[in-house]
């Protein structure tokens, strides 16, 4: 029950901290407040800016959002749970972790195809499985890998 309410409170707070690295590198990039706009395309939460920016350099402006976010909970996941796994391995620690990195891989993956492939990111945004899902895939499977390897499970005490 604890861990389904932190996975869910997770996605919802590192969506809007990834909406918000888009709004502050757009704040850096000098565009502005003003013309920022903040809603959704289809379902999913976005940042959009005017067009005359276009012909911009926005690499930092596509790149904010997912590696701000998988930024921060890396340092979460290193300061706070793999810390506390080490002082107690219990399976509420190791599961918390868990969630952390597996979220952190996620949001690095997004971020690396908003700024590497954003034209493909774009036109697969409203569906589910694209080409741009293996990279979040693989993003994932090497940060859970990660996590067994720094924290085996072997020690939860029972």
């Amino acid at each position: 029950m604890v861990s389904s309410v932190y996975l869910l409170g997770l996605v919802v707070v590192t969506t809007i901290v990834h909406e918000v690295g888009h709004f502050i590198a757009a704040l850096v990039m000098g565009i502005p407040l003003n013309e920022i706009d903040i809603g959704l395309y289809g379902i999913n939460p976005s940042v959009t800016i005017p067009e005359r920016f276009a012909s911009s350099n926005l690499s930092i402006f596509y790149y904010a959002g997912g590696l701000t976010t998988a930024g921060i909970l890396i340092i979460v996941y290193l300061i706070f749970w793999y810390r506390k796994y080490k002082r107690e391995p219990s399976l509420i620690n190791w599961l918390m972790g868990l969630i952390t990195i597996t979220i952190a891989g996620f949001h690095l993956a997004q971020g690396y195809n908003e700024g590497r492939f954003h034209a493909a990111y774009i036109y697969y945004s409203q569906t589910l499985f694209n080409p741009l899902t293996i990279i979040i895939c693989l993003s994932v499977i090497v940060f859970i890998l990660l996590h067994f390897l720094i924290c085996p499970r072997s020690k939860i005490q029972r």
